[in-house]
């Protein structure tokens, strides 16, 4: 009788063990999730391959590096084209990231909307340019940069796997093939160059498609 007593005794207690464990164990890990409410977004598998991925990696950390420099030009620039230019690329490049940051997280996927450590050196260098020497890189930097743009996201549009991310990657292309055409056709006054440069068809249709895509950019990706 008194060992029928002990067996039961102890199989309640290790009961009550288990059940105390398993309560400290969802305490704890519900303490940790509510101190890092996105932890259970990282652990959520994305559909996106890797390719498709790392393009939007690419393409945030781009935005952001054109931003930053947009800002700086704007800021530290007396030349009014060059200001003007530069106000232009910050607002267009913001809504590019804006789509991006929805399309990311319609996917389940976690982006850093910072340029990266190379891109960043560039812009701290580019932050103590003042005059003349600030304007030229301004407009060389942004040729470069939108010239390497454009080929990115030819690229993604015929490679990709996922198709809002294909669909994305061809409505941004009319876009940076028109901030390429501003860029090239944008006159720094500092410099001498007052000559009103002469738009030609091409450009007009480019600009105004420019425009048509600002004016629908808060809607879609």
């Amino acid at each position: 009788m008194k060992r029928t007593q002990l067996i039961t005794g102890a199989a309640i207690l290790a009961m009550a063990l288990t059940s105390t464990t398993w309560a400290a164990q969802s305490s704890s890990s519900e303490s940790k999730q509510s101190m890092n409410p996105t932890a259970g977004q990282s652990s959520m598998k994305s559909s996106l391959s890797h390719p498709d991925q790392q393009f939007l990696q690419t393409a945030a950390s781009n935005n952001a590096a054109e931003i930053q420099m947009a800002k700086i030009a704007e800021q530290n620039s007396t030349d009014p084209n060059v200001k003007n230019l530069a106000k232009q690329l910050q607002k267009a490049h913001t809504q590019a990231n804006q789509q991006l940051q929805r399309l990311a997280a319609s996917k389940g996927i976690a982006i850093n909307f910072q340029p990266t450590a190379s891109q960043q050196r560039k812009i701290q260098e580019f932050s103590q340019k003042r005059g003349d020497e600030l304007n030229k890189q301004f407009l060389s930097l942004n040729v470069k940069g939108h010239e390497q743009n454009i080929a990115l996201y030819e690229k993604e549009s015929q490679r990709a796997q996922d198709p809002d991310v294909k669909a994305w990657a061809n409505k941004m292309l009319p876009e940076f093939r028109s901030h390429l055409a501003m860029i090239r056709q944008t006159t720094p006054q500092a410099v001498g160059e007052r000559t009103k440069p002469q738009t030609s068809p091409q450009l007009k249709k480019e600009q105004k498609h420019h425009r048509k895509m600002e004016s629908q950019s808060s809607s879609g990706y």
